[in-house]
């Protein structure tokens, strides 16, 4: 199927049609229900590793990630990867958030064996989350093929939550429209609007576990509440991070198959993200916690340390020179 949509979006460029038909993250803005520039800045802050952080690894930008090969499919599959680590990062950072919110709990004397469990459980979920991180870091070196020693990559973009205009109707007004790509226009502006009942659901989970936590300090609530509280959070942060990551895989469906195939990487770049130079990005964040580059041999990262600030280095094919794109068509500039 994706073979079927990269060939029609071929076939839609040689056509003729006009630079405005192709899609971009910009309007139409759907009616919000999540907080205006709350969703961009949730979706930031859960790719930013705390100082001290076990995962190690080199900034890699969507860019230098796309330009590591000029053939569509292997950039779907390298994009869809990116989304992957994305979320796997997202889900370690909630875990040590957890794990740190048990720090502090004080627990009366019939309460310390539930709160012994806790703490050891929410420490195998950091340890847990970690394995997964390595693992999606290893998938996305393989793809780019890196070398043994290189830096394992850690996202240095956030992904996009924003509406996403697909500019269906103009694509494919005289011609009948693949299955999935007719699929992906109705249920894009679904997700999103799901996003932002995620991110509704993670504010209403913070907002009780404080309630929550003065009522336990306070005589009013027991531990088995604050737990509770405290899991639900996990859980939501966790499935909003899920929901954005599903949203941004769909989008690269979308976008790479109807984007020419000679178009440059930050032309797929603009169909995918908006402009990582618009706010602070986690590389950013990352380099100033200190996290330091990790080798692609190395299954297990030792602890970080506190290094100086070091600049993202684009991935590149192992021997070979970085592909040179062919000029792409002029395409609609990413509204901000």
């Amino acid at each position: 199927m994706h073979v079927t949509l990269a060939l029609v979006g071929s076939f839609l460029i040689g056509q003729g049609l006009p630079p405005d038909s192709l899609p971009s993250v910009t309007e139409p803005k759907p009616a919000r229900t999540a907080p205006p520039g709350a969703l961009p800045e949730m979706a930031a802050d859960a790719l930013v590793l705390p100082p001290g952080s076990d995962v190690t690894g080199q900034p890699l930008a969507l860019l230098a990630a796309l330009a590591a090969t000029p053939e569509r499919l292997q950039q779907l599959e390298i994009t869809r990867s990116y989304w992957r680590l994305v979320e796997a990062v997202a889900v370690y950072r909630s875990c040590l958030d957890y794990e740190s919110q048990l720090r502090p709990v004080q627990a009366r004397a019939e309460e310390e064996a539930p709160l012994r469990t806790a703490r050891a459980s929410s420490l195998a979920l950091v340890r847990e989350a970690e394995v997964s991180v390595v693992a999606a870091q290893h998938d996305l070196a393989a793809l780019l093929r890196l070398a043994s020693d290189a830096p394992l990559p850690l996202p240095a973009d956030a992904p996009h939550v924003g509406p996403y205009r697909t500019d269906f109707a103009q694509l494919f007004s005289n011609r009948a429209a693949p299955v999935q790509a007719r699929m992906l226009d109705r249920t894009l502006p679904i997700r999103l609007r799901a996003i932002e009942q995620r991110a509704l659901a993670v504010k209403a989970a913070e907002e009780a576990t404080t309630a929550t936590r003065e009522a336990h300090r306070l005589g009013r609530a027991g531990l088995h509440d604050l737990l509770a509280c405290l899991r639900d959070g996990l859980q939501q942060r966790q499935a909003l991070m899920a929901s954005i990551c599903r949203y941004n895989w769909d989008i690269a469906d979308y976008a790479l198959a109807v984007v020419p195939s000679g178009a440059s990487p930050q032309a797929l770049v603009a169909r995918l993200i908006k402009s990582p130079h618009d706010a602070v990005s986690p590389s950013e964040a990352n380099a100033a916690s200190g996290v330091r580059p990790a080798a692609l041999h190395e299954p297990v990262p030792t602890p970080a340390r506190r290094p100086g600030i070091n600049e993202p280095t684009p991935a590149v094919r192992p021997g070979t020179r970085e592909p040179t794109p062919a000029p792409p068509r002029e395409l609609l500039p990413i509204e901000p």
